[in-house]
């Protein structure tokens, strides 16, 4: 299996690097509230969000990559691969040493998973979701099925129930 395999076929592809899996032309500000704080809990509205994400594509659709300038300021990706949900577009999980610049309380090492997959160049360097660019250092595994991750985690919350089962009675009916 290839990287390729496991994204859906691009709606663009920008000289022989980027791949675009969603074109400015379909993003809307229009319909995202002004107010609406981002699940990130970054300080910053839906609605800037994805006035960002419009002018970063319509930036790449013109044949724009993101160089050393913007990239580092992006979290980093080390020990990553890419999540397979059966969806149209896969996810990146791994773990981030700088969370600070993803603007939220994540604690260091701790795995995150990212929105899907908008935009990417074909060597897997840098991707862009919702939230903004990504560089991807060390993979470790390609690929990773979404029930892997579930089964982990119902594994940690049996785990948890053992070890504290009046506290897991309360939080586990």
């Amino acid at each position: 299996m290839t990287v390729d395999d496991l994204f859906c076929e691009p709606l663009a592809t920008i000289g022989s690097n980027v791949m675009l899996y969603m074109l400015a032309a379909e993003t809307s500000v229009e319909n995202a509230d002004t107010d609406v704080p981002s699940e990130f809990g970054n300080g910053r509205t839906i609605a800037q969000e994805m006035e960002d994400l419009m002018t970063d594509l319509a930036r790449l659709e013109a044949g724009w990559v993101p160089g050393p300038a913007e990239l580092c300021r992006a979290p980093e990706f080390q020990d990553w691969g890419i999540l397979d949900t059966g969806e149209r577009l896969p996810k990146i999980w791994g773990t981030i040493d700088d969370v600070c610049k993803l603007g939220t309380s994540i604690p260091e090492g701790h795995r995150v998973i990212t929105l899907p997959i908008l935009a990417r160049d074909k060597a897997l360097t840098w991707v862009r979701d919702r939230r903004g660019f990504y560089r991807l250092g060390d993979c470790s595994v390609l690929t990773r099925s979404y029930p892997c991750i579930a089964e982990k985690s119902f594994a940690a919350t049996k785990r948890r129930r053992r070890l504290n089962p009046i506290r897991s009675r309360r939080t586990f009916r």
